[in-house]
């Protein structure tokens, strides 16, 4: 189980956080929801073990996968080198990998080549590849048209139930929460609390 609790982040004496608490049980998905700002990235950073200056404690296991706002891709090696050299995967796995997220054939085209929603999918892939026992998702279908963001949402749906995996991601869309996450919480106030 994952467990957490953020008693209290600042920023150079500005409180972000304050009394966060939740769990998440294994192959669960969980939702937060709360305007731009309020500190769900922040969250999502120290849950990852990204940001470890706060107050409190989060129990995680040890392989964690993290899909960023930004694909955060290695823009001079190629879509299959993105996975291989990331999570130290062999090439077929790597492939695989990124046919689960419909990209076959990509394999030798640069992060340049490929649409947004294409990158996406490789920053997805490349997390689906780390075979993650959590899966935090920030954001993971910001700017993308609705057609692309259900077709991204229906490949993390696929993913979670086969692996059955704890996931965890921020999203402002009420549909992205309620078609993905089993359960969802709401942040708000200043500093940001868990209001439902």
């Amino acid at each position: 189980m994952i467990s957490v609790h953020v008693a209290d982040k600042s920023f150079a004496d500005e409180p972000v956080l304050r009394d966060v608490s939740f769990s998440i049980d294994p192959g669960a998905c969980l939702a937060i929801l709360g305007p731009s700002g309020i500190g769900k990235s922040t969250l999502l950073r120290i849950i990852a073990g990204l940001d470890e200056d706060f107050s409190g404690h989060v129990t995680r296991p040890d392989r964690v996968a993290m899909v960023f706002q930004e694909p955060t891709l290695l823009p001079w090696r190629t879509a299959q080198d993105n996975l291989t050299l990331t999570t130290g995967i062999a090439d077929p796995d790597a492939i695989a990998a990124m046919d689960e997220v419909g990209l076959s054939g990509k394999e030798d085209h640069f992060p340049g080549q490929l649409s947004l929603g294409q990158q996406r999918r490789l920053a997805l892939a490349r997390a689906i590849a780390a075979r993650p026992e959590l899966l935090i998702l920030d954001e993971p279908f910001a700017s993308l048209d609705q057609a692309r963001a259900q077709d991204l949402l229906r490949i993390i749906r696929n993913f979670i139930d086969r692996q059955g995996i704890a996931t965890l991601f921020v999203t402002h869309s009420e549909t992205e929460a309620a078609a993905l996450a089993d359960k969802t919480l709401r942040l708000g106030g200043t500093p940001a609390s868990i209001m439902a």
